[in-house]
């Protein structure tokens, strides 16, 4: 999967009728250079913002002391700027971790992500 690439997904682990019925699923390179796989949602995708630094695609970037950016290509190759808080950051992290089952099942095999 390519860094930054948002694809929808089902969530497959709905516990109460106040999760999320379906997810953003991207992977994001780190600053440090090390990629993790996130699950966003609508309310994530309207954090939307501009910098005027260059930031590649799908790298998470520190713009201010806590406030990170992230370059994202949307569903209709429309390109975001999500402007992202360490709060929001630790919530979708968090989520990730509750959801482990849905980043298995979407997550590409590294043979596969050699090639995209």
């Amino acid at each position: 999967m390519a860094l930054g690439r948002l694809k929808k997904i089902a969530n497959t682990q709905i516990t109460h009728h106040s999760e999320d019925k379906e997810y953003f699923f991207c992977k994001v390179q780190l600053p440090h250079g090390a990629e993790e796989y996130w699950l966003l949602t609508d309310g994530d995708l309207k954090q939307v913002g501009s910098v005027k630094q260059h930031m590649p695609v799908g790298h998470l970037t520190l713009l201010d002391k806590g406030m990170n950016g992230l370059v994202l290509e949307h569903l209709n190759d429309d390109v975001l700027i999500l402007m992202l808080s360490d709060d929001r950051l630790e919530r979708v992290r968090a989520r990730v971790d509750r959801n482990q089952e849905d980043i298995k099942l979407h997550k590409e095999s590294w043979l596969a992500d050699l090639f995209d």
